[in-house]
């Protein structure tokens, strides 16, 4: 979607670079070239993006450039940056949980806990639809 989405490529990209939405992703090097590439004001070559990443992302890279799909609309972007928060948010909480069940001291289990429940919160509100 960020390599053609034409409407709207720089605000998706700002918001994914923003958020750091994309990294710990097996495509985070694609997602990174992609937004730099969403970044530029001067267009940057499929081929100049992909020589930049090692094969596998190159593949990779090609694969998701070159598929058959239709225009991408805002709503579809959400969508995507949605899901991503919501990965993120899990990701971090099941760390937060992992360091509470070593049984930290009073004040940091405290803050853990704190944590763990605003946490809770936000993927509740991820959940909801927008």
């Amino acid at each position: 979607m960020l390599a053609e989405a034409e409407g709207f490529k720089r605000e998706l990209a700002q918001r994914l670079q923003h958020g750091r939405l994309y990294e710990g992703l097996e495509t985070e090097k694609v997602f990174a070239a992609l937004i730099i590439a969403g970044l530029s004001e001067e267009p940057i070559p499929a081929t100049e993006i992909g020589a930049q990443l090692e094969e596998r992302e190159r593949r990779l890279f090609f694969e998701i450039l070159f598929e058959d799909a239709q225009e991408p609309t805002w709503e579809e972007a959400e969508s995507c940056l949605d899901a991503l928060r919501r990965r993120q948010i899990e990701q971090e909480l099941a760390k937060v949980q992992k360091t509470i069940e070593a049984n930290p001291s009073g004040a940091g289990l405290r803050e853990l806990l704190e944590r763990k429940q605003e946490l809770m919160k936000q993927l509740t509100a991820a959940g909801q639809p927008g």
